[in-house]
């Protein structure tokens, strides 16, 4: 089997595809296939289970540009022997595939290692893909066989819950925070669907092992890039919204239309379609695996019948209901079990109007073949399908429903009867048709895709936007951050350049940037915990919660314990000379230096503001000369280490200048040390503005557009620090506050309390 080397060097983008073993999701996988295999200059290795293949071969045109590589599925406890997709299963069993191609990462990993693929196309079920591809250099794409607004209502990051599955249930009414307004699910949804929706947030019990929503979420943070069979004219709220949560690319291969279906209907389905006028028909059908209970089965036939037209019924379950209606076969029904040639019944031309489960590949068939809708959904994301085409399109009525869910007959009628005889609507369908069908537009969203996947495969990065593209946008806070804080207008333009290394990956090598690392981490997570307490950083914490709808336990502020043994005497004989409060003391910490030129430009400042200063800082020698702060009288100047915490407690010293890393913004509150920032990079940004802006204790050095500083303004920021009364209370409120043991105990007390309820308490722990 060709490799990548291979595939590149003849120019071919080589693409892998790894679906779940379920049909519903090889489908579009294969659909996906055909459309890329066609554009040309695309090679694709499909995955699956030697079980699947035949099967899989069927539904593949015989070309030379797809080949089939199977790999065995591992057995595991309750999986029956050959059972290889969820055809082969019932439900509750059906989960355990799950687990058994969580049992393939050897094999797959072993295989990516071979192949060499440019891109990967996986599934929900295989969240850790990414963690074995990108190591490779192979970029993965999560692909979503669901609709953009089902994705966007139920699996963001933002949806996560930390509550029980009953809780979930009622929080899954509303849509997530910050949820797109002026959609047809910007209301919520009723409880009925949202207790149906909330079986993605389960995991299977005391084995811990992962929900669908935690699978779906590491998948989308971990990739390299979403793929949506869908466009931005028919979901482009909820593509903006995704993007917006996830901070990557969502790249759109447009909705998946039909091909022409082979073959012809056969006489056992002719002999009643045939009778009727163009358009009179009602076909009804729910899909291979979506079945009513007997009485939905009797309402949906019932309701049908009254209605007034003929029409064919294919049901899971209809024997046993046929007798309770009239339909019996003969005349204007005609009802049958069991599969049926969907597509190319909705092509006959009898056929005027589909009862479906709102399943997508169903909505796009029955719209192209210019059947119109009447949507009755089942379970999961076929209600979303059913909100999306009814309400933010405007094609098809939805049968109305009662409080539990279920359906009357009269309903049944109702919606077909309104949707045979109302022109209401028409101008709307027949442009959605247009659009469907329009071989220059569905050209158009193929070249884009393939496009995309190039720039993917091929450019050094994987993100939305080019580091300098993401550097403006780092500038501004994210969606829906709290107001009224010391970073709500947003940063300076040189801290957010600073700050855009977090989204750099390691260039060809496909690695994960921090930000992916973090977001990973967090997402996946039972639980966070941060070093901070409400009383410090309330509207970031909650805002954090609403973000990743998962605990944020609190450890309490570190306060430093008293430092050991005491100062010697290179530092004392210089200190003891000075009255209590009055030294600066300036250092930056180990691992942060200023150039040379930041140095002398701190060193001069220092020694303008006329106060005696002992500077601790890398690359000290080389400036010293040029500043008048050569170590004698009311200067010392060092490099290297210092004792830092014994020095800052030392009775002369006042006021500390520093970088504003948390620690030692900490440690010099309870000191009794005044602060002076001089933020250097990363977080040090950030700690500076909640210290100076949000708890109002410090000041902060005026910097130029370009991020550096001039001596004037360190001596400006130290002199109003050290002269100034303004500020004293707020830091003396919040000295005291860091040094009450009875405060510190309490943090500690209540943290470890959390934490057990997290270790023992599973209705508390991240479903």
């Amino acid at each position: 089997m060709a490799n990548n080397g291979d595939a590149t060097a003849r120019g071919t983008l080589h693409i892998l595809m790894f679906p779940f073993v379920a049909f519903g999701h090889i489908s579009p996988f294969l659909q996906l296939s055909r459309k890329l295999s066609a554009a040309g200059g695309i090679h694709i290795t499909f995955l699956s289970t030697p079980a699947n293949l035949p099967r899989i071969s069927s539904l593949l045109p015989a070309s030379p540009s797809i080949r089939l590589h199977s790999l065995p599925l591992p057995s595991i406890p309750g999986l029956p022997a050959g059972a290889e997709s969820t055809a082969d299963l019932p439900q509750h069993t059906a989960e355990l595939l799950k687990f058994a191609v969580d049992g393939m990462q050897p094999q797959v990993a072993a295989l990516l290692a071979d192949l060499r693929p440019d891109l990967v196309f996986f599934d929900f079920a295989q969240p850790w893909l990414p963690s074995i591809a990108h190591p490779l250099g192979v970029k993965t794409l999560y692909f979503s066989v669901f609709s953009a607004a089902a994705t966007a209502y139920l699996t963001v990051p933002s949806r996560r819950s930390n509550h029980s599955i009953a809780n979930i249930a009622a929080e899954l009414i509303r849509p997530p925070a910050a949820f797109p307004d002026s959609t047809a699910l910007s209301a919520g949804v009723p409880a009925y669907q949202a207790a149906d929706f909330s079986y993605l947030f389960r995991s299977s019990g005391d084995t811990g092992d992962l929900s669908v929503y935690d699978r779906v979420l590491t998948g989308l943070t971990g990739c390299s890039a979403v793929v949506a069979k869908t466009c931005m004219e028919m979901e482009s709220p909820y593509l903006h919204y995704i993007e917006s949560q996830l901070g990557k690319p969502v790249l759109l291969a447009g909705p998946v239309v039909p091909e022409a279906p082979a073959g012809s209907l056969g006489p056992e389905w002719t002999t009643f379609l045939d009778r009727f006028a163009d358009g009179s028909v009602v076909f009804c059908s729910f899909g291979s695996e979506t079945a009513l209970n007997e009485e939905g089965v009797e309402e949906l036939l019932l309701g049908l019948e009254m209605a007034g037209m003929p029409f064919l019924a294919v049901l899971n379950g209809a024997t046993a209901a046929v007798g309770k209606a009239s339909a019996d076969g003969s005349g204007a029904r005609l009802v049958r079990e069991g599969w049926a040639p969907q597509q190319l019944i909705l092509g006959h031309r009898s056929v005027g109007c589909f009862v479906c489960h709102a399943g997508m590949s169903s909505l796009v068939e029955a719209v192209v073949s210019g059947c119109k809708l009447v949507l009755l959904p089942q379970r999961g994301d076929q209600y979303i399908n059913a909100r999306l085409f009814a309400g933010d399109l405007g094609i098809g009525v939805e049968v109305e429903r009662e409080e539990s869910g279920g359906f009357k007959r009269e309903a049944v009628r109702d919606a077909v009867v309104r949707v045979m005889e109302e022109e209401k609507g028409r101008e709307r369908f027949d442009k959605w048709r247009g659009f469907f069908m329009d071989g220059e537009v569905q050209k158009k969203f193929l070249g884009d895709f393939v496009g995309k996947l190039k720039e993917l495969a091929y450019g050094k990065s994987s993100n939305n936007h080019s580091i300098a593209n993401i550097a403006a946008e780092l500038i501004r806070p994210p969606a829906a951050f709290p107001d009224s804080t010391a970073l709500s207008a947003g940063v300076p333009a040189y801290q957010a350049a600073d700050f855009s290394y977090l989204f750099r990956s390691s260039g060809d090598t496909g690695d994960l940037s921090v930000y992916d690392r973090v977001l990973t981490g967090l997402t996946g997570c039972s639980a966070v915990v941060a070093k901070t307490c409400m009383e410090m950083e309330s509207p970031y914490l909650h805002y954090i919660e609403s973000q990743l709808g998962k605990p944020v336990l609190l450890a309490g502020p570190v306060v430093p314990e008293a430092p050991a043994g005491s100062l010697g005497p290179e530092w004392t004989t210089f200190l003891d000379r000075f009255a209590d409060g009055s030294v600066v003391f300036c250092s930056f910490g180990s691992e942060t230096a200023l150039n040379e030129e930041g140095v002398e430009e701190l060193l001069l400042g220092l020694e303008m503001a006329g106060m005696p200063f002992l500077a601790v800082l890398n690359g000290a020698t080389a400036a010293v000369g040029k500043a008048s702060a050569g170590g004698s009288g009311a200067r010392l100047v060092r490099e290297g280490w210092a004792p830092q915490q014994l020095i800052l407690g030392h009775r002369s010293v006042g006021c500390f200048v520093c970088h504003a890393g948390m620690s030692s913004l900490v440690e010099a509150v309870v000191s009794g040390c005044k602060l002076v920032l001089l933020p250097q990079r990363g977080d040090q940004y950030i700690n500076a503005r909640l210290f100076a802006g949000d708890l109002g204790i410090g000041v902060e050095v005026e910097r130029e557009e370009s991020g550096g500083f001039k001596r004037e303004a360190v001596r400006d920021a130290v002199v109003r620090v050290m002269e100034e009364e303004k500020g004293r209370e707020r830091f003396d409120k919040w000295r005291g506050f860091f040094m009450d043991g009875e405060v510190q105990k309490k943090f500690l007390g209540e943290f470890v309390g959390k934490l057990k309820e997290l270790a023992y308490d599973r209705e508390n722990t991240s479903p």
